[in-house]
Formats: C-alpha cells, sequence, structure tokens
C-alpha cells in the first residue's frame, strides 16, 4: 500500500511539472523580440509563395531552418494568418 501511495505521489508531481512548465512556455511566448531565426523561418514559410519560390529563399540563407520545418510552417500558416506569433506557438508544440 505504501508503495501505491509513492507511485501516485511521483505520478503527480511529474504530471504537475509538466503541466506548469507547459503554462510557462505559453504565457512567455512574445515577451521578447524575434530571434534572426524565427524572421528567417517566417519569410520563408510565407503561404503565398510557390514551391520553387520558397525552395529559393532558403537557399539564400544557407538552408537554416530545415526545409521540413518551413513545409510545416507554411502548411500551419496555410491554414491559420500568416502572423509570427503563431509560427512560434508551432515551435512551442515541439519544445
Amino acid at each position: 500500500m505504501y508503495s501505491r501511495k509513492k507511485n501516485a505521489v511521483i505520478i503527480f508531481s511529474g504530471f504537475l511539472s509538466l503541466v506548469i512548465g507547459i503554462f510557462l512556455i505559453f504565457y512567455q511566448i512574445n515577451f521578447e523580440n524575434y530571434w534572426i531565426d524565427e524572421i528567417a523561418s517566417y519569410w520563408q514559410a510565407d503561404p503565398k509563395l510557390s514551391l520553387k519560390e520558397t525552395l529559393a529563399r532558403n537557399a539564400e540563407v544557407d538552408g537554416k531552418p530545415v526545409l521540413q520545418y518551413i513545409f510545416l510552417l507554411k502548411i500551419f500558416f496555410k491554414f491559420l494568418n500568416y502572423d509570427p506569433n503563431l509560427g512560434r506557438y508551432l515551435s512551442s508544440l515541439f519544445g
């Protein structure tokens, strides 16, 4: 019985830590100015651009960030507004 209570406390503590961490990530998401990689990502992931234009912009910044992220961000922006704040939310979902 003691072991069961101890496991429950450990699980609850871990869950509470996770919830607090997620809250703090989303609460503080727009406190700082944009970093250069966020600006580059936003510039490359414009949903109005064709695939060729997106690849050309990615080549201009030496392939950073990686294309998989840019295409994911581009799809994300197609379903939601093209807004740099939303790009931060997508990044925060991945940690």
